[in-house]
Order: structure tokens, then sequence, then C-alpha cells
């Protein structure tokens, strides 16, 4: 065990009470986990992966109470002027051992991701710091003034699903396969995701050897999740043809621990008009 930056017994009878609680929920064949959590105000994320006796990584879930005793963690270690730590990884070794690091200052790894100028607010509210330990990074999400967009369309990426492709020539794919333990929640992920556009037909295979010509098996369909947007052929190609979504795209998901957030009417319509060239068709009918 290393209980390298645990201050007191409270922190250490908090540690010891996750450690117990992710125990009692791990598979039963498991030799490491690995745990991070990050918090910014009200955010916070859990990605957890888990390898196995067949040393195979998967993506891993912690129990809904894990959360209160991570936030009971940082309330218990904050200090007068110094605030909270702002991420920290928990890595458990079969049978007892656990090792836990804490991290102050540096970025958590929110990436484009990172929350808006309220939760840089909010954290400063709830745990104070001076001056001297508010990082340049924080600082610079403190006065960016990001709200939700003026227009909701400012939001979204838009994935791509494959690299590069010609008429003529086969796509180009640049990406490292997902671990065997990522594909199943990946792909429910991205086929679960509401549709924000659809339209009659389907379209053919881009891998199919016949393409054009070869049979229409793929939805003329767009997905999205409120960040990014996606058309159909980004499942399907991965449950097809495994060939992983863009690395950024699968990091969001595994950020967001694989469960799609709820995305209301609004935002929809606002990804409706994000899917490429349908303004167009829309001016041209019009």
């Amino acid at each position: 065990m290393s209980s390298e930056g645990l201050n007191s017994p409270g922190e250490l009878e908090v540690v010891n009470s996750l450690v117990t609680l992710l125990h009692h929920y791990l598979p039963s064949d498991w030799t490491i986990l690995v745990q991070k959590y990050r918090a910014l105000g009200q955010h916070s994320q859990t990605p957890a992966m888990v390898w196995g006796l067949d040393n195979q990584m998967r993506a891993w879930r912690p129990p809904a109470a894990a959360t209160a005793l991570f936030d009971r963690l940082r309330q218990i270690s904050a200090r007068p002027g110094r605030g909270a730590w702002l991420s920290m990884d928990l890595t458990l070794r079969f049978p007892e051992a656990y090792e836990i690091a804490y991290f102050w200052d540096e970025d958590a790894g929110w990436g484009r991701y990172t929350p808006g100028s309220e939760a840089f607010r909010q954290e400063l509210e709830r745990f104070p710091r001076d001056s001297a330990h508010i990082p340049d990074w924080f600082q610079a999400g403190l006065d960016s003034n990001e709200r939700p967009p003026t227009s909701l369309g400012e939001r979204f990426r838009m994935a791509r699903p494959v690299d590069q492709w010609q008429p003529g020539r086969p796509p180009v794919v640049n990406r490292n396969p997902l671990p065997a333990g990522l594909r199943q929640p990946v792909l429910d992920y991205l086929e679960s995701a509401p549709i924000c556009y659809s339209q009659d037909g389907m379209m053919p295979d881009l891998f199919d050897p016949d393409f054009p010509n070869g049979p229409a098996c793929i939805p003329h369909a767009w997905h999205t999740d409120g960040t990014w947007i996606w058309p159909a052929q980004v499942p399907f190609f991965l449950r097809n043809h495994n060939v992983s979504p863009e690395a950024d795209l699968v990091t969001h998901i595994s950020f967001n621990n694989y469960e799609l957030p709820t995305v209301d009417q609004a935002t929809l319509e606002a990804a409706e008009a994000r899917v490429p060239g349908l303004r167009a068709a829309k001016r041209q009918s019009n």
C-alpha cells in the first residue's frame, strides 16, 4: 500500500472505504484497476480500466457510491488557500495493494471538454485558492466567459468515419484498434445515441470491393450526444470492419463513462442543422 499524499487519519479512512467498495464490485478475474477521478465545480468524471487474468484491458464503471467517497476525500484533503486537488489516480493491484496520487494544479485532462467558466467559479467558491495557487490553465478557464453557446451549433464536433477517401480508391484509416473490452461499450454508445437527422434509403459500404455498386446497407442517418455528431457509418464500420472511431471521440465516450447524456429537442435541432450538406440541400429545395 502507498498512502503518499494522505495527510490525516480521516483521509486514510475514506480511502480504505473507497478501496473496500471498489473491491466488492470488481469482476472476479481482476488483476489491476486504474481508477481516475477528476472534478471541477459540480462536474466530475470517473473513467476506469480493469485488467483481467487474460491480460486484456476493458472499461469498467465504478459503483455510484464511489463518487460520494471521492468527493468526501476532496473535502477532507482541501487546504485553506490551496483549494482541493483536481484529479486523482487510484491503482489497485490484486489482492490488496493500492497506490494513490493527487494532482492539485495539473490540468485534469478534460481537454476540449473542459466545463465552462461557471464550473471554475463553483470550484473556487467551494474550495478557495489564493492567486499563487491558481495555475494558468485554471485562470484561462475563469476568464473564458464560456457559456452554453449563443448558437448551439458552436458546441459540436463532427466525426469522420474514415481518415481519407477518394472516389475509385479504398478508404484510408490510420487508427489503432479498440481494446477488446472497449469495443462493445463504444458500440452501444454510438448506436444508441439519438438520431438528429435521417432520410429514406441506405448507403453502400465504402469497404465493399464493389463500392459504389455493392448493396446499400448503411442507414442514411446521423447521431449526436450533444457534443459530437457522427454518421451511421461510424458504428457500422466498427461493428463490421473493426474500424475504430476517431481517438478524440473514443476519449470523449470514456469521459462520459460510456453513458449517453440526455439530449433535449433544441440540441437535436441544432445538431440537425450541422449535418454536412443538409443546409445546402434545404436552400436548393427552397
